[in-house]
């Protein structure tokens, strides 16, 4: 996921196309979402435990 990782804000069709949008596919959309919301829990900042 090269987009998040590079900050992205806004991500479209980001989910469910398969050889550069010819087709969708409901299958894949629901993996690349439950991917994408993966993503965006692991690269959401953390609370430090101590006041900086």
């Amino acid at each position: 996921m090269g987009a998040l990782g590079g900050g992205v804000n806004l991500l479209m069709h980001g989910a469910g196309w398969m050889e550069g949008g010819l087709c969708a596919s409901f299958e894949k959309f629901v993996l690349d979402v439950d991917l994408l919301q993966m993503m965006a829990n692991y690269l959401k900042p953390r609370k430090s435990a101590t006041p900086v």
